[in-house]
């Protein structure tokens, strides 16, 4: 459940030895997120500091995210 850390977190469940965080990104007209991942020996221990460096970088930017124009 990743309500309680604000973030999705896979280890291994869509290709073997591969761990990933998503954050939501801010949209009005769509569901978009970021993902990162890598493999498992890296990123497993440290997807917690992953998902807070990408959830910095989307508050940096999410004013240009939010108006940002579709397709």
């Amino acid at each position: 459940d990743p309500a309680p850390r604000g973030y999705p977190q896979s280890n291994a469940e869509y290709l073997p030895a591969l761990a990933g965080v998503a954050c939501p990104l801010p949209s009005a007209q769509r569901r978009l997120a970021l993902v990162v991942a890598g493999p498992v020996s890296r990123c497993l221990p440290r997807r917690a500091e992953i998902a807070a460096i990408i959830q910095a970088a989307i508050a940096a930017h999410a004013g240009a995210l939010a108006g940002a124009p579709t397709d």
